[in-house]
């Protein structure tokens, strides 16, 4: 099952909003409170299925808040800061290399159009060997409307992610990831990448 970054921090007595720069305006790119769903259509080039996400509820990470997504196989940990959305990316074992837990900046709020940011990625090959990697990010929509499956959002940040390998302090490109599409009120809307699509069905929402 696709990993879906998705962002919010839920607190027990009070949730934060953005003001994206606009006094007086709030802005809430993850609106996720305990019992909300998220239904999702994921297209590949051969196939197509679907999912859905459910906010089961939160946990304290590193002394941080984190709500809990769900989608009956995997868990996924996100927060909410000051503008800025953060994914917790538990230590994992890929086929070469063993991945260290990070807490991973995947959206800022309030960046304007063109708005960039990095977050550097740290691994350790079987043989001992350290491995440094960048994530790349930039804004490239920025409040303005997007149509998903017939349905218009009003008001949406585009984010483009790219992927590049360090070698001897030189950075090679590995490519776009994808593209993120959060929705103000709603979360997280669509996700493009070169080998998939995810696309948001229908949502239900918890006061």
């Amino acid at each position: 099952m696709p990993i879906i970054l998705m962002l919010c921090m839920l607190t027990a007595c009070k949730k934060e909003y953005s003001l994206e720069g606009m006094p007086g305006v709030p802005v809430d790119y993850a609106p996720y409170t305990k019992g909300a769903v998220y239904h999702y259509m994921y297209n590949t080039q051969t196939d197509t299925s679907y999912y859905s996400l459910t906010i089961t509820g939160d946990t304290l990470i590193q002394g941080n808040t984190y709500f809990i997504q769900s989608d009956g196989y995997n868990l996924q940990y996100n927060r909410y800061s000051g503008g800025i959305y953060y994914y917790y990316e538990p230590a994992y074992t890929s086929s070469t290399s063993s991945h260290p837990a990070a807490v991973r900046p995947v959206l800022y709020d309030y960046y304007p159009l063109n708005g960039h940011w990095s977050d550097t990625v740290k691994a350790t090959t079987f043989s001992g060997n350290p491995e440094t990697a960048l994530l790349d990010y930039h804004i490239i929509q920025k409040g303005t409307p997007k149509t998903v499956l017939g349905t218009t959002y009003s008001k949406v940040i585009g984010v483009k992610q790219d992927s590049y390998i360090i070698i001897e302090g030189k950075a090679y490109s590995l490519g776009t990831i994808g593209n993120y599409y959060y929705a103000d009120s709603v979360g997280l809307i669509e996700k493009d990448s070169p080998t998939d699509t995810i696309r948001l069905i229908s949502y239900s929402l918890k006061n």
